[in-house]
């Protein structure tokens, strides 16, 4: 009982370590041209995906159609990006697909918490992220 008391409290205060920071919650725009250009603030990132479709899909899935991550491991994605141009700072997660005109496709920009830390059970971590979605 003693060791579940302690598991419940060093889970609160890890609860509270790194709070959500409001000032780290990407806004996301998109130039909807031919190709369609993303910004963000704040600047940086560490990864922009693009799906295919209304919604973000995951990593693993087919409706990704581009992505691109930070090559520093950080926020070291800069500001406009140019769909299927790797940005300085940046390296190629899946190359780019062409886009078809007038069927949807969502944009999702994520920044690296700079605060958290740990992985799995000691992670503490937000998700700063925003996603939208564009028709080119």
């Amino acid at each position: 009982m003693r060791r579940l008391s302690l598991l419940a409290l060093l889970l609160l205060v890890a609860c509270d370590v790194n709070p959500f920071d409001e000032a780290q919650q990407p806004t996301v725009r998109v130039d909807a041209g031919d190709p369609p250009v993303f910004s963000w603030t704040p600047a940086g990132a560490q990864s922009l995906r693009v799906y295919q479709g209304a919604g973000t899909g995951d990593d693993a899935s087919d409706v990704l159609v581009w992505g691109v991550s930070a090559t520093d491991g950080a926020n070291g994605l800069r500001g406009p990006v140019t769909y299927g141009v790797v940005p300085a700072g940046g390296e190629l997660y899946v190359p780019a697909r062409p886009l078809v005109s007038g069927q949807p496709y969502t944009v999702v920009v994520r920044r690296d918490d700079p605060r958290g830390t740990g992985d799995g059970f000691t992670n503490t971590r937000n998700d700063y992220s925003d996603a939208e979605t564009f028709v080119p």
